[in-house]
């Protein structure tokens, strides 16, 4: 009964000691990886390592897609009121007949 516990506890620390190095292997990478596009200028942005112009040109078409939301909101907004008044309209002239 011992010797099983002893096995669980040297296996927990195995498995510890064996996510310690996973991770410290990780993040040498990711150190290594992060130092080199540093030197060519490039940085994170939405996942992919971009350089600054591309970063503001992605920006700026970003910024056109959000100002052109605005104007579809309103048309739809719109679209629903001229819609729903419509239908109001015919209910009325097919519900209640003169």
């Amino acid at each position: 009964m011992n010797s099983k516990k002893q096995n669980r506890g040297h296996l927990l620390d195995l498995m510890k000691h064996t996510r310690e190095e996973i991770s410290k292997e990780i993040m040498t990478e990711l150190s290594e990886q992060q130092k080199k596009m540093a030197r060519e200028d490039r940085y994170p942005y939405g996942g992919l390592w971009l350089k600054l112009s591309e970063i503001k040109a992605l920006q700026k078409k970003l910024k056109w897609k959000h100002i052109v939301i605005l104007p579809e909101l309103l048309f739809l907004f719109g679209f629903i009121l001229t819609l729903s008044y419509g239908i109001y309209r015919l209910m009325i002239w097919q519900l209640f007949p003169r």
